[in-house]
């Protein structure tokens, strides 16, 4: 996304609306799945500072499955941003955090 429009504080705020995990609709939630754990940190990607969050939640009658996502959105000027979301069901940790990893390393920025 980018803008001609808006200042710096109101593309952070049009950008940081699209930084939501949106829901997975595949299982019942209290029945079948555990709540949702998320991490949010800040990563460094070719050079471009990213604000992450991954979010897990279990299967309880499938303990090695999960639902994963993630969201990346790119803090790198203050009238562009790319925001990335990915998501994988009845997925391992370990496979979970492979994928998000492939995905990250093969993000590149380009003008």
């Amino acid at each position: 996304m980018h803008t001609a429009e808006l200042n710096s504080l109101q593309f952070y705020t049009a950008v940081e609306k699209r930084f939501v995990h949106s829901v997975q609709r595949n299982a019942d939630d209290k029945k079948h799945v555990t709540n949702h754990r998320c991490v949010t940190d800040f990563v460094k990607v070719a050079g471009t500072s990213w604000k992450t969050s991954i979010c897990l939640r279990r299967y309880k009658d499938y303990p090695g499955l999960h639902d994963a996502s993630l969201i990346m959105v790119s803090l790198k000027t203050n009238d562009r941003a790319a925001v990335i979301k990915m998501k994988a069901t009845g997925i391992s940790k370990q496979r979970a955090r492979g994928l998000f990893e492939k995905l990250i390393r093969a993000i590149a920025w380009t003008s």
